[in-house]
């Protein structure tokens, strides 16, 4: 027997055609009960995730048996430490660094130090990351993703006669496969494809 909670159904007639397509459905009219977490709960919370750390599953069966979920205990834990937290330290913000994505805007000499540096270390990505010590590699390998100016193997401009021929023969042997469209007309990226497709 299947239930559906009546507050997720949001129309009349989603609500009937869901009795006429499955009749075993059943509706609860009442909100589920909101059990609050005591200061009990809270305090063996606490010390099942010292010992065990993350492992929600393990301590919502043998902390929490038959009242709390392993969703809820993991909610709850993400509260009670967005509570306890507080600012990083210089240090922490060190050993951090490349796992933050700093998302400032990228400037025009930036972008073309970019493309020096991948010219310069062609794949290397941790040699270009030591060039830009205010970025993470995630930020500068999306950029270079995203900015066809910063790889030095695609054209930038207008698009000439051969690139167009060879644009349409991809698209009608790959359709929307973006990637293999760019490897066939072989000087622009991906992104111009897109960008070309949808001018």
């Amino acid at each position: 027997m299947n239930f559906l909670h009546t507050l997720y159904l949001s129309s009349i007639h989603f609500f009937k055609k869901c009795r006429i397509s499955n009749p075993n459905i059943r509706f609860v009219q009442n909100r589920p009960k909101i059990h609050r977490w005591t200061e009990e709960e809270l305090e063996t919370l606490r010390i099942a995730v010292n010992k065990h750390g993350n492992k929600w599953k393990y301590i919502s069966d043998n902390y929490f048996p038959l009242s709390r979920t392993p969703i809820a205990v993991q909610i709850r834990w993400s509260i009670i430490n967005r509570n306890m937290s507080r600012p990083r330290t210089e240090e922490e913000d060190k050993i951090l660094k490349y796992e933050v994505l700093i998302s400032k805007p990228w400037t025009k000499e930036e972008t073309e130090k970019l493309r020096v540096s991948i010219l310069k270390y062609k794949q290397d990505w941790r040699k270009i990351a030591d060039e830009f010590p205010d970025r993470s590699l995630f930020d500068i390998r999306k950029h270079h993703k995203c900015n066809a100016s910063t790889n030095p193997n695609f054209k930038l401009g207008r698009w000439n006669d051969i690139e167009i021929n060879l644009f349409k023969k991809a698209i009608k042997e790959h359709g929307k496969r973006w990637i293999k469209v760019s490897q066939i007309v072989g000087t622009r990226s991906p992104i111009q494809c897109i960008q070309f497709f949808n001018r």
